[in-house]
């Protein structure tokens, strides 16, 4: 699908016809003569939402006014509960399900997996009275430790589409989430950051005949092609005069996993361009760390930090292990 005509029709099947099919089996209307039926109710709020994201009661019950539906505030505040949700979960994953892929030309590097994907999450807060069923982050801040959920989602880079998404409790790291469970094809290439990379699940995938590319860590042990024991930090420190290392090594100590280590170094003007590019800002009364622009005092803390950061990107700039490819990568 890649047309204008068809995401819209995709879009009114979604929004407009799906809702009615299912909004009794979810509960959501238990009468034909309901004024707020499922069409109406998803349609106001995502109308309401993409306009205003904190939109208030009155505000959804104004956008479902242009709607054709006039009801009171109390009535939308209402509505919301068990049966709503269940609703609103059920065309989320039919939205996902009409994938938007693409037959046009893939990139010569792509065309040498079957399909290349990334996947990633997000946190989402919300209220204290969910935490049973949704437990929060750990954490100092005020708003640790009480209730979020983990929103993951798969794409594949090579035609568009996705998977997902899966919905887990905040507290749970996104390499043990329920997307595990869903494998991807022989000869495929998994990247992800280093919050997915464990030994464990890298063996999985390459036994399934997955590729796979992540960051290393930088506290990563392994054995180098001489077979000695060192760390990343300290072996790009010894082949500090080398542009590019990539070589062959085994992660871990005990369950040796066979990968590739490559990283690129870094000349001084591309540090910089780094660190000016890329400024985190102090941790709001929320808890929540932001980046944001150039600008502002740093406290001694963040410059020292900045300082550790600069000398560790002179040496590993951009670190990333896999299975070794065949010779067409």
């Amino acid at each position: 699908m890649s047309t204008i005509s068809q995401v819209s029709e995709v879009l009114q099947w979604v929004l407009n016809e799906y809702p009615r099919m299912i909004e009794r089996k979810t509960g959501f209307v238990q009468r034909s003569s309901a004024k707020l039926d499922g069409v109406t109710f998803v349609r106001g709020l995502v109308l309401g939402w993409m306009a205003e994201p904190e939109a208030s009661y009155s505000q959804l019950r104004n956008c479902l006014a242009t709607l054709g539906v006039d009801v009171t505030s109390q009535a939308v505040e209402q509505r919301f509960g068990e049966a709503s949700a269940k609703l609103l979960k059920e065309v989320l994953n039919e939205g996902v399900k009409q994938v938007i892929s693409h037959e046009g030309v893939v990139p010569e590097l792509f065309a040498r997996f079957n399909g290349v994907y990334t996947q990633d999450g997000s946190i989402l807060a919300l209220p204290a009275s969910m935490k049973e069923q949704y437990p929060g982050c750990g954490g100092k801040s005020r708003q640790a430790g009480l209730s979020s959920l983990r929103l993951e989602v798969r794409y594949e880079l090579s035609h568009g589409g996705m998977s997902g998404p899966w919905i887990t409790a905040g507290r749970e790291a996104e390499h043990k989430g329920a997307a595990r469970e869903e494998h991807l094809p022989e000869g495929s290439l998994f990247v992800g950051d280093g919050n997915y990379f464990t030994l464990s699940s890298m063996r999985v995938r390459g036994k399934a005949g997955c590729f796979w590319l992540v960051p290393a860590k930088a506290n990563l042990h392994f054995y180098d092609p001489q077979g000695i024991k060192t760390d990343v930090v300290s072996y790009l420190k010894q082949h500090a005069d080398e542009k590019v290392v990539d070589v062959q090594i085994q992660a871990g100590l005990k369950d040796r996993l066979p990968c590739r280590l490559i990283a690129v170094h870094l000349n001084r003007e591309q540090r910089r361009v780094k660190a000016r590019d890329t400024v985190y800002q102090p941790a709001s009364s929320k808890g929540t760390q932001t980046r944001g622009p150039k600008g502002g005092k740093k406290s001694s803390k963040e410059e020292e930090s900045a300082k550790k950061q600069e000398d560790e990107q002179e040496q590993i700039a951009v670190s990333r292990l896999g299975d070794p490819p065949d010779k067409r990568a």
